[in-house]
């Protein structure tokens, strides 16, 4: 006789990853709940996860914060897959604070959302005078058959004369024409690059429309946002490479 197994329960997580500057290289702190674990790397910081999701109803907190003349770059070990759980929507907020001089490279593996499964995904980012900032975001929806799973991302930055960008998605089941023309096009794998840097011109919006990809730029002095739409994964890095 096998024994049954009850469903696992809903789970807020939580991790910090620190940064600061300690004469000419940069010291990193990183904490998690078990749940979370970053985990220091020669690239940077990698997150992980101890189980699998998040799943629906799981709530996921990372905070991140760079001092003053710091450098960090955080990625992940692998894709994240939102499961449908307990039919309540998966939450993950990363709140970000970069200081003066201060350097993030935030570059994650794609999040992939299942079939009935949602995702509420919110990233807060304060940047300090003179900090330079790249900020991606990939997700898919749904795994290779299945439909589209829901998905609700939002993005926004501060800089130090206030708001720079405020920038949201609402995609899959419940969110009206995402994937007609005026959305992604029956595309099903989306990606933005954020850059906030001293370099960046402002110009006039440009796009792409190719091979199945889709997307455009807009650039302000000191910071633009790119996003991509595509049929794959693999066709993203030569688009926002093209845009960015």
């Amino acid at each position: 006789m096998t024994a049954a197994v009850a469903p696992r329960g809903e789970l807020d997580a939580t991790a910090s990853i620190v940064a600061r500057r300690s004469g000419s290289s940069s010291v990193v702190d990183v904490r998690g709940d078990g749940v979370l674990s970053p985990r220091r790397s020669l690239a940077g910081v990698l997150l992980t996860a101890s189980t699998a999701g998040p799943l629906g109803g799981d709530r996921h907190r990372v905070e991140v914060v760079v001092g003053d003349e710091a450098t960090l770059r955080v990625g992940s070990v692998s894709s994240p897959v939102v499961l449908p759980g307990t039919g309540a929507a998966a939450r993950v907020a990363v709140d970000a604070e970069v200081g003066a001089g201060a350097v993030l490279r935030w570059t994650p593996e794609p999040t992939v959302v299942s079939e009935a499964a949602r995702l509420i995904s919110t990233a807060s980012i304060t940047v300090g005078p003179g900090a330079s900032v790249v900020w991606e975001e990939r997700i898919v929806l749904g795994r290779s058959g299945e439909a589209a799973g829901s998905a609700e991302l939002r993005l926004d930055v501060v800089g130090p004369d206030g708001a720079l960008c405020r920038h949201g998605w609402r995609l899959g089941a419940g969110a009206a024409g995402w994937d007609g023309p005026g959305g992604l096009g029956g595309r099903r794998v989306l990606a933005s690059r954020l850059v906030v840097d001293a370099a960046v011109a402002s110009g006039p919006p440009r796009s792409i429309a190719h091979d199945g990809v889709v997307g455009g730029v807009w650039s302000h002095d000191g910071w633009s946002v790119v996003t991509v739409a595509a049929d794959e994964v693999t066709a993203l890095d030569v688009a926002l490479a093209e845009l960015t």
